[in-house]
């Protein structure tokens, strides 16, 4: 990973469904997120960023401001397996996933 910052889609979806239920969780629901990847210290963390408030405007403190209102979520954390330098070669999904 030489990229951290740089956002991407991130799509998951349900093989399955749990049956009769109010929560939505139905066979086939997708969900899709705006995330990137930053690095904090030892881990790397799955951040999603809140799209549903933003301030589109060329005043950067009041875009600053809005951003650091309402908070972002992280999805997930990598231990860092393998790196050289500033890059990240190998990071461990199976403890980032599997909570």
């Amino acid at each position: 990973m030489s990229r951290f910052g740089e956002e991407f889609l991130y799509v998951t979806t349900l093989a399955s469904g749990v049956g009769a239920n109010d929560l939505g969780l139905d066979r086939g629901s997708t969900r899709s997120a705006l995330v990137r990847f930053e690095r904090v210290g030892p881990r790397v963390l799955l951040v999603e960023r809140s799209l549903q408030y933003r301030a589109e405007t060329e005043n950067a403190a009041l875009a600053r401001g809005v951003e650091q209102q309402f908070a972002r979520s992280v999805l997930a954390g990598f231990a860092v397996e393998a790196e050289e330098g500033e890059r990240v070669w190998q990071i461990s999904l199976v403890e980032g996933l599997m909570w």
